[in-house]
């Protein structure tokens, strides 16, 4: 399963290293667990550091991104956008899940 349809995390990193808020290519962190989070992106200025992202198994960072596939891109600049658009899904998708 391709990260970007997996779940999006809401990520806040109290003392995350300087490097990491001046990074600006996309980034997996090590979770334990066989699992790595994909920062799918940082919001600006934040502070402690807030962004999105998601949990990809580390089998699928080999399968796919170590040889050569591509990285997931960014679904927005700003993570409250991202917020925004899963919250307009839920609503579009509510008045179906009534229905049945």
């Amino acid at each position: 399963m391709r990260p970007e349809n997996r779940a999006t995390l809401n990520i806040r990193w109290l003392f995350a290293p300087d490097r990491v808020r001046a990074a600006r290519a996309p980034a997996f962190l090590d979770i334990g667990n066989d699992e790595l989070l994909f920062a799918g992106g940082w919001r600006p200025e934040s502070s402690p550091l807030a962004g999105y992202g998601w949990r990809v198994p580390k089998d699928w960072v080999v399968a796919n991104v170590l040889r050569g596939g591509a990285i997931p891109a960014r679904l927005a600049e700003d993570p409250a956008e991202v917020r925004n658009m899963i919250m307009a899904h839920q609503a579009a998708e509510s008045p179906k899940r009534q229905a049945e």
